[in-house]
């Protein structure tokens, strides 16, 4: 069993299980983090209002057949707005577990979350980019289920309805 400390932003949680949630984090030593926190649906949990979404926390977690997250203290927030919220499910969509990005996590530091920034720390090019469809420079919109970028005529929302993302 390998226990540690993050200084990490919350990107996700999602329901497991009757009492449990699974959360994801990004760190900035340990990248994106994917880890189960016991009973936190219970409540008298005082690891649930800690992990939520765009908060800065300090965590402590353990590796023991998987990652679990122990005890969180909240550090701080980003303002919650669409535009947050967005720019943390591209980043959890396009990062896997122990990816560790010190770019990334400057921008994450920085509270300016912007989608063109974020792409572009994670490799796709928004200067050069083109259109998957048309070729057209002009490109408006991201979308991480097929990793393209389109113009405003050829976006298709309802082909891939919330992974869509205005650059």
């Amino acid at each position: 069993m390998r226990e540690f400390f993050a200084e990490a932003l919350v990107l996700d949680c999602k329901m497991q299980g009757e009492a449990d949630k699974r959360v994801f984090l990004y760190a900035k030593n340990f990248g994106k983090i994917m880890g189960k926190v016991k009973s936190a649906r219970k409540i008298k949990s005082k690891l649930s209002p800690n992990l939520q979404i765009l908060n800065f926390v300090s965590a402590k977690i353990i590796e023991r057949g998987g990652f679990q997250i122990i005890d969180a203290l909240k550090e701080g927030n980003l303002a919650m707005s669409q535009k947050n919220i967005k720019a943390v499910e591209l980043i959890n969509d396009l990062t896997e577990v122990g990816e560790t990005d010190l770019d990334l996590w400057k921008i994450i530091i920085s509270g300016k979350l912007e989608i063109k920034k974020i792409l572009e720390s994670l490799g796709f090019g928004v200067k050069y980019a083109s259109c998957f469809n048309c070729e057209n420079k002009k490109i408006k919109f991201f979308s991480s289920k097929d990793l393209c970028f389109y113009c405003e005529n050829c976006v298709n929302y309802e082909r891939f309805q919330e992974k869509i993302y205005l650059i």
